[in-house]
């Protein structure tokens, strides 16, 4: 399928469309709405609380928090064309200023000191090489006893994700693979003491099925254009690849949740 999805450029709205009848309006993740106040629920946020999204996407978890809470939050994206998205969708609900999703370079960005009573990203750190730096830049952004949390696509053993990498690769990205483990160490390393390192696949797992066993029975209610059907058939190629990755237990779906503890 390498040569329809080079004809259709990768964020474009025809894509993010057909993401968001599968995952839900500004999501391209499983899980949708319920799914993000759940993942995020243990950072007991709260209005008086300063929160970043690291990597926003669209900014379905940003605004669904940001509406639960009540937050003004911060917002960032490293794909230029997602965050102009984003932003424009923040705009759109009325949220410019209490949501604003902003491009950044994922690769050399600063954290203004001591900002952030949480920072949280869901499922695009795998395709980040510079963990370490960012997990330094949150360190620094983090108030005394700030929260971090992410949630991750891992390997569940060095190398497990290499036969299945080129398989569930969309766009052309790259994927850097950590373990579970390799996070606790890194956070560990810079004095925040861990609370949950859980591997939630099996849920996970749920959510894809569910998603598209309803995505399928709407879809083929609607008339989709040929395009849109073949954006549909990509994004579904790609899931059912990870599904697979998941279930058959090369890579892991995890929750990391840790705090700075007092200290340096």
């Amino acid at each position: 399928s390498d040569d329809t999805v080079s004809q259709e450029p990768p964020w474009s709205s025809a894509r993010l469309q057909t993401m968001e009848m599968i995952w839900g309006e500004g999501f391209m993740i499983p899980g949708g709405e319920r799914y993000a106040r759940k993942l995020l629920a243990v950072l007991a946020l709260s209005s008086k609380k300063s929160v970043l999204d690291l990597t926003a996407g669209i900014g379905g978890s940003a605004r669904t928090i940001a509406h639960q809470h009540n937050l003004w939050m911060d917002a960032f994206e490293p794909i230029e064309a997602l965050a102009i998205e984003g932003q424009r969708r923040s705009a759109a609900e009325g949220l410019s200023k209490r949501v604003p999703i902003t491009t950044i370079d994922a690769n050399s960005f600063e954290l203004k000191a001591r900002r952030y009573d949480a920072i949280y990203s869901r499922e695009r750190l795998f395709t980040l090489a510079n963990k370490e730096d960012i997990i330094d830049q949150c360190v620094r952004g983090l108030k005394d006893k700030g929260h971090i949390l992410f949630t991750d696509l891992v390997e569940t053993t060095p190398g497990s994700a290499v036969a299945c990498e080129p398989a569930i690769r969309r766009f052309g990205e790259e994927h850097w693979f950590w373990t579970l483990d390799k996070y606790r160490k890194a956070l560990e390393s810079r004095n925040f003491s861990v609370y949950l390192a859980n591997d939630l696949t099996q849920e996970y797992l749920d959510h894809i099925h569910t998603a598209w066993s309803r995505a399928l029975v709407s879809l083929h209610e609607q008339r989709l254009s040929s395009r849109l059907q073949q954006l549909v058939v990509e994004e579904c190629e790609t899931w059912l690849a990870r599904w697979q990755a998941l279930n058959d237990g090369h890579l892991a779906f995890i929750r990391i949740h840790a705090h700075i503890t007092e200290g340096d």
